[in-house]
């Protein structure tokens, strides 16, 4: 298998594991939010390079977690043009869910040292590249 093969194949296996923690909102939302929970408070570019969408889905997903109250908006600290997102309360305790949810499919004793380190790996070899 090249490397192009095994990317979509983590990459597919990976997303069916998570949606089937993630029942309250979609794979793509789940992303951002995610994304907001790690780096903080983050703009529009940020997601959208991390997760390869169209500016107007951003903004239309974007829109949705507001309004269930999963993210706020704010004006840019930077220069009081743009916008940035940060994760609520209620954003916190869904991942919290999802995080618990997904914790059930894997036994402690897979989580091995050696195979933190080779996904510690590769997330960092994935990460250089986006």
């Amino acid at each position: 298998m090249n490397t192009a093969k095994y990317l979509f194949e983590i990459e597919i296996l990976a997303e069916n594991i998570c949606l089937s923690a993630n029942t309250e909102i979609g794979n793509v939302k789940f992303k951002i939010l995610y994304l907001i929970e790690q780096y903080g408070v983050v703009s529009p570019s940020l997601l959208i390079g991390k997760i390869g969408i169209a500016k107007t889905n951003l903004a239309l997903a974007c829109r949705d977690l507001i309004k269930d109250n999963f993210i706020a908006s704010n004006k840019s600290t930077k220069d009081g043009r743009g916008v940035e997102y940060c994760i609520t309360p209620k954003g916190e305790d869904l991942l919290k869910q999802v995080y618990e949810n997904l914790e059930k499919n894997f036994r402690k004793e897979e989580m091995t040292t050696e195979f933190k380190k080779a996904v510690n790996t590769v997330l960092s070899f994935l990460n250089k590249k986006v």
